[in-house]
C-alpha cells in the first residue's frame, strides 16, 4: 500500500483497481489484533464491527447510538458491539472504511432479509445523536450498496449521457469539493471542466442534504456502464486538485464508486488510511 505522498507523486487510474485494493485490505488484516480478525470472519462479529464504527463519536453521541442499538438488538448485541468499539476505537479512524471492506465477505452470507435489517438498524443508529455526519453517511451508503437486493448484478442503464445527468454530476462533485483543505471552488472547477458541465460553481454545503445527494447517487447508478468511470475520474480530478486528497474525499470517491458499481482507481485502493489528512 502507497502512502498519500506516493499517490500526489501520480498514478495510474484508469486500469480495474479491485485487485490491487484486496490486496491491500488483506495486508491490513494482519495488523489489526487476533479478535479482532475473528469477528471479522464471523456473520455475528462482522455484523458487531459494522455497529462499532456507526456508534463511533463522543460520549454523548455514543450513548445515544447505543441505546437505539440496545431498543433495537437487545441488550447483549449492545456489549457486545460495545466490546468491538473497544478494539476497533484504537485504530486511526482512516480504517474505517477498509474495516467495512474485511466484514463485507461475512456480511454478504446473509440471508437478503437479514442484511435489510441490518442496513436499517444502521441507519437508525447513525441518526439516534440528531445529526449525521459525513463519515456516518459514507459508512451507511456503502453498506447499503454492497448489501442491496441484486447487489453484483448488471444495473439496468437510463441515462445513456452525462448530459442528462448534469445537476446530479454538480451535487456529487460539490460534496467531493467541499471535502477540500483549500479552494473548494477550484476543486469543483476542475471536476466540472472535466466533464464539460455548464455550471462551473460548486452547489452551496448547506443545500447538500444527505436525501439530495442520496437520490443524486441513485440516479448516477442508472448511468451506462460506459459513461461511470469519467464519472469516478471527475471524482479524483476534484480530490486532487490542490495536491492533497483528504480522507473525506477519498471515503467519497469510494461511496460513489460503489453506488455506481464501479472500479476504484488504483490511485485510491493502494492508499494507506492511515496517512491521509
Amino acid at each position: 500500500c502507497r502512502s498519500a505522498a506516493d499517490a500526489r507523486r501520480g498514478g495510474s487510474v484508469g486500469a480495474n483497481g479491485c485487485g490491487v485494493e484486496l490486496a491491500c485490505v488483506k495486508a491490513r488484516l494482519a495488523q489489526f489484533r487476533p479478535t479482532l480478525r475473528a469477528r471479522l470472519a464471523d456473520t455475528e462479529g462482522a455484523q458487531q464491527v459494522v455497529f462499532a464504527l456507526a456508534v463511533a463519536g463522543d460520549e454523548a453521541s455514543r450513548a445515544a447510538k447505543l441505546g437505539e442499538l440496545r431498543a433495537r438488538r437487545g441488550e447483549d448485541a449492545s456489549r457486545a458491539v460495545g466490546e468491538a468499539y473497544a478494539e476497533t476505537s484504537r485504530l486511526d479512524r482512516g480504517y474505517a472504511l477498509p474495516l467495512l471492506s474485511l466484514a463485507l465477505p461475512a456480511l454478504k452470507g446473509l440471508s437478503q432479509p437479514r442484511r435489510d435489517a441490518l442496513v436499517a438498524d444502521v441507519a437508525q443508529v447513525v441518526e439516534a445523536d440528531r445529526k449525521v455526519t459525513l463519515a456516518e453517511f459514507v459508512l451507511a451508503t456503502l453498506l447499503r450498496q454492497q448489501l442491496r437486493e441484486g447487489a453484483g448484478n448488471p444495473i439496468p442503464t437510463r441515462y445513456r449521457a452525462l448530459g442528462e445527468v448534469d445537476g446530479e454530476l454538480r451535487t456529487v462533485l460539490s460534496l467531493v469539493a467541499h471535502a477540500a483543505l483549500a479552494d473548494t471552488a477550484l476543486a469543483y472547477a476542475k471536476g466540472a471542466e472535466y466533464l464539460s458541465l455548464n455550471v462551473r460553481e460548486p452547489v452551496p454545503p448547506e443545500d447538500l442534504s444527505t436525501a439530495r445527494v442520496g437520490e443524486a447517487l441513485e440516479r448516477l447508478r442508472v448511468l451506462a456502464p460506459l459513461a461511470k468511470p469519467r464519472v469516478i475520474k471527475a471524482c479524483l480530478e476534484v480530490a486532487s486538485a490542490d495536491g492533497i486528497i483528504t480522507l473525506a474525499q477519498a471515503e467519497l470517491t469510494r461511496m460513489v464508486a460503489a453506488t455506481l458499481d464501479c472500479p476504484l482507481p488504483p490511485v485510491l485502493a493502494t492508499l494507506d488510511p492511515a496517512t491521509l489528512q
